[in-house]
């Protein structure tokens, strides 16, 4: 294995741990401050691929109550993760 070979394998390592330790971040994060609405929002959208609009019938909210809570969601993980990436 050659020095740059060896130095890339080390970083992909380094790398695949920092992303680990965010994704636990950010599950906790999404347990513990996230509103119950958020979190519903953010899950419908982001896991299950659902539109706005059905998650909006789903939870009989507007769609644009649905946009504004994934909104506040994701400013809310991304100042979070901000915070740890420092």
């Amino acid at each position: 294995m050659r020095k740059w070979e060896a130095e890339d394998a080390n970083f992909d390592a380094k790398l695949e741990v920092e992303r680990e330790k965010m994704k636990k971040i950010l599950k906790r994060a999404i347990q513990e401050e996230l509103t119950d609405r958020q979190r519903a929002c953010l899950t419908m959208f982001y896991l299950k691929r659902m539109k706005m609009k059905d998650i909006a019938e789903q939870l009989e909210l507007s769609p644009s109550t649905v946009s504004r809570h994934i909104s506040a969601a994701v400013r809310k993980l991304r100042k979070i993760a901000s915070y740890y990436e420092k």
